[in-house]
C-alpha cells in the first residue's frame, strides 16, 4: 500500500505537487504603473504622483502616513512603497478632473478591467474615469524567492511597469481660478466657459465642491475646504458634494 502511494504521489501527481512546491518558493509582487499627468490646453499640470505608503487589509488597499509606515515596518508589518495621485489644485478641479479610487469587485469583472488586480487604483469620475484606459498604464512584475516564513531571499528578475499615457485638455488653469473665485461667495451653482471658436470647454466649475486629495491620501491629510473627511463628502446627501453640477 505505501509504494502504491509513493507511485502515485511522486509519479501520477508528481507534476502536480511540483507546481505547488514550486509556488511555494516564490512570490509575485505586483509593480504599480504611475498614471499619466492631465494638463491644462496650456500644458500646464493640473495633477502628479506622488510617493505613499500603502498596507493591504483584506482586499481593501489603505494609504497610511510616513510615521505610521516606518512604525509598521519596524514591527515586520508589510508596507508597499508606491505612487498615488495629488491633485495640485485641490478643490478647484475636483468635478472635471474626477478622483481615483481602489477597484471594485463588480469593475474586476468587467471586461474593461480584465488586466487589473483588487488592489489597482481606477478614475471614479471626470476625466479619471472617462480616459481611464489611456490614464492607466501597465502594471509590473517583481519575482522574488521566498523561505518557509515567507520572507524575501533573492530577487528573480522584473518585469518594468509601463506609465500611463498623458492627456492634454482645452481647460485653462487661469479661467478655472476665476470661475472659482466668482463663486466664492455662493453656495450652490456651476459654470462652464466654453471657446465660441471651436466649443473647446476652458473651464467646468461645480459648487459644493471637495477636495479631491482626500481620496487618495492618509487620514491625516488636512483638506481643503468644508469637507476634511472622505466619509462626509460620501454622506452629506443634503449639499450633494458629489454632483456636478455643470453636467
Amino acid at each position: 500500500i505505501l509504494f502504491v502511494r509513493l507511485f502515485y504521489v511522486q509519479v501520477v501527481q508528481g507534476a502536480y505537487y511540483a507546481k505547488l512546491a514550486n509556488d511555494n518558493r516564490t512570490k509575485v509582487l505586483v509593480v504599480p504603473a504611475p498614471r499619466g499627468i492631465i494638463f491644462d490646453r496650456l500644458n500646464r499640470p493640473l495633477v502628479r504622483n506622488v510617493p505613499v505608503f500603502e498596507i493591504i487589509q483584506g482586499k481593501k488597499t489603505k494609504i497610511i502616513a510616513k510615521d505610521d509606515a516606518l512604525k509598521q515596518i519596524q514591527e515586520g508589518k508589510q508596507v508597499l512603497s508606491t505612487v498615488s495621485r495629488e491633485y495640485l489644485y485641490k478643490n478647484t478641479f475636483a468635478h472635471v478632473l474626477g478622483y481615483t479610487g481602489q477597484i471594485s469587485e463588480e469593475e474586476l469583472n468587467h471586461p474593461d478591467f480584465k488586466d487589473y488586480i483588487i488592489t489597482d487604483f481606477v478614475g471614479k469620475m471626470g476625466l479619471e474615469s472617462q480616459y481611464e484606459s489611456l490614464l492607466h498604464g501597465q502594471n509590473g512584475r517583481a519575482l522574488y524567492e521566498v523561505n518557509a516564513q515567507g520572507e524575501n531571499t533573492r530577487f528573480l528578475g522584473s518585469q518594468e511597469p509601463v506609465s500611463g499615457q498623458n492627456l492634454v485638455t482645452t481647460l485653462d488653469l487661469d479661467v478655472q481660478e476665476a470661475a472659482a473665485k466668482a463663486f466664492e461667495n455662493f453656495s450652490k451653482g456651476a459654470v462652464v466657459v466654453s471657446d465660441p471658436r471651436n466649443g473647446g470647454i476652458l473651464a467646468m466649475y461645480s459648487k459644493p465642491t471637495f477636495d479631491a486629495n482626500l481620496f487618495t491620501h492618509a487620514n491625516n491629510y488636512d483638506a481643503q475646504g468644508d469637507y476634511k473627511e472622505v466619509s462626509s463628502v460620501l454622506t452629506d446627501s443634503d449639499n450633494q458634494p458629489l454632483l456636478d453640477r455643470a453636467i
